[in-house]
């Protein structure tokens, strides 16, 4: 799983990947606590990653990786979600060591409203809204 999960990293941060990382300045997190003044921002998060192991050696993980982009407008930032998933969906990418050989989207991209990561707004004593748009795809893996 670690292989995979520094490819990930790899790829997002590749100059090739710049038109998708560009709008993110904090690059790929790895954690939701980020100050709502670092927005638009980007996660990824392992969500589940079983093992099943064939003819007693061989072994295939199969890991679950959700993405979610905030941002404060809810269009802007689902944008984003848009064109960071038509650039991701169904991408193999190359391990350190292993082989990544599968990747499927498992749903579209759904729209949350993000309230418990608002901070109050003292200027109009309400909270601001965020938005987080979520993606989440399976990699298969073969160790």
């Amino acid at each position: 799983m670690i292989a995979l999960l520094q490819a990930i990293d790899t790829a997002f941060a590749a100059p090739s990947n710049g038109a998708i990382a560009k709008p993110f300045p904090l690059g790929l997190q790895h954690d939701e606590t980020i100050s709502p003044s670092a927005l638009p921002y980007i996660v990824r998060r392992v969500i589940s990653a079983p093992t099943t192991t064939f003819y007693g050696e061989v072994t295939q993980d199969s890991i679950v990786v959700r993405f979610s982009i905030f941002g404060q407008d809810e269009y802007k930032t689902g944008a984003l979600m848009e064109a960071f998933d038509a650039a991701w969906r169904g991408v193999l990418l190359t391990l350190l060591s292993g082989q990544n050989f599968g990747c499927i989207r498992m749903h579209a991209p759904i729209p949350l409203v993000r309230n418990d990561l608002a901070p109050p707004d003292n200027a109009r004593n309400a909270r601001m809204r965020i938005f987080s748009w979520t993606v989440t795809y399976l990699y298969s893996v073969q160790n």
